[in-house]
């Protein structure tokens, strides 16, 4: 010890149980509901909260909506997974189960990861809130119970007295809504000699990546496709910035995947606009010798400023972007640098990247149309 300057050693707190009442009013309004469903949000990827997320689906088949940052509560192979929601102000497949739902348990979830009003804009959803801290004020959310506490505590308590009481719900009320987002994600898929798309290199790398791989997504239009369209089977299986939402989170982040666990495969997903802002840190990738595969969807845009300006006013200005040859700016760091022209090649690529488990940069050009063309066939389900 030298005194003053000596660290404050870490202690691990605890949290306080849920408080029976709360656990019986929800109980109650569990057994009333016809149509529950959960949203998840970040508080449910903590690895007790997910797994008794998870035993809570398996002994009532309730389905799980996830938040862009609670993604992998539960894994989507799980038939009763409804993957993501936050698309807005388009009405995404999602939004047909949720609409049907007559309870909404909400777990770990926070109003800035979701806008209440997006998924519940009457205000009239029976509510209850699951998190560690108490719900804030908000119109358009005001839970009918509040369970605040350690999250796992709280779904091991409602487990335990479901699990007296073998509490199923129907499944078939959600399955055409799941159907739908499942079959939108296949649409996408690359045909060779066409041109890239997000979501369609998307369904690339998820088929490459291995289920335990980490899929980090910085901020942009392609932030949108990976939190809708990108499958997640473990809880921090897909990390991405919301909320404060900053471009360049990717490539540091990175770094920081590879140092934290460095024989996990880390594919961070990045736009020009982001690469650009951070791009410097592949000097401390290099330096520091982390290896993980550095992907740039290159449309030479801002691409969710276009997305957005077009939505609002059919023009976008001020967004395109003059970029570098981004394979050989990443050679001059020592770093590898890739630009596939095909769909085998981009497979190819990939597998050698993340098989290899070194530092490269993998730059994709995209073709951006297709985010309108989301945007318009979401419109046309919707009038179905």
């Amino acid at each position: 010890a030298t005194g003053l300057l000596d660290p404050i050693p870490p202690r691990r707190g605890r949290r306080p149980g849920p408080d029976y009442k709360a656990i019986a009013m929800t109980m109650d309004l569990i057994q009333e509901a016809e149509r529950p469903l959960v949203l998840a949000g970040n508080g449910a990827i903590r690895k007790l909260a997910s797994k008794h997320l998870n035993l809570l689906v398996e002994r009532t088949d309730i389905p799980v909506v996830s938040t862009y940052m609670g993604k992998g509560a539960i894994s989507d192979r799980d038939p009763r997974s409804l993957m993501s929601t936050g698309l807005g102000p388009v009405r995404d497949h999602v939004m047909e189960a949720i609409d049907q739902a007559d309870l909404v348990i909400t777990v770990g979830y926070d109003v800035a990861e979701l806008a209440p009003r997006k998924w519940n804009p009457d205000g009239g959803k029976r509510i209850v809130h699951i998190d560690f801290d108490p719900a804030e004020v908000y119109s358009h959310y005001v839970p009918d119970v509040e369970v605040v506490g350690d999250i796992s505590g709280a779904l091991w308590e409602v487990n335990q007295r479901l699990e007296k009481q073998h509490k199923h719900f129907d499944t078939e009320w959600f399955k055409e809504a799941r159907q739908h987002i499942l079959d939108d994600i296949k649409s996408w898929d690359l045909k060779e000699g066409k041109a890239f798309t997000v979501p369609g290199v998307l369904n690339v790398i998820r088929d490459v990546l291995g289920d335990d791989g980490l899929l980090i997504s910085d901020v942009g239009a392609h932030k949108i496709w990976i939190a809708r369209n990108y499958p997640t089977y473990r809880p921090n299986g897909c990390i991405i910035s919301n909320g404060l939402a900053s471009m360049g989170i990717s490539l540091p982040g990175g770094i920081a995947a590879s140092l934290v666990d460095p024989e996990r495969q880390v594919v961070a997903a990045m736009g020009d606009g982001g690469f650009l802002m951070n791009s410097q840190e592949l000097e401390t990738a290099k330096r520091m010798d982390v290896g993980f595969t550095a992907l740039v969807f290159n449309d030479n845009n801002y691409g969710l400023i276009k997305w957005n300006q077009e939505s609002h006013r059919g023009a976008s200005v001020g967004v395109e972007l003059g970029n570098p040859d981004i394979r050989a700016y990443a050679e001059t760091f020592g770093v590898k640098g890739y630009r596939p022209e095909s769909l085998s090649e981009l497979g190819e690529t990939l597998r050698e990247t993340l098989g290899s488990g070194e530092l490269a940069v993998v730059e994709v050009p995209v073709d951006n149309s297709v985010n309108n063309q989301l945007r318009t066939s979401l419109e046309a389900h919707g009038r179905r």
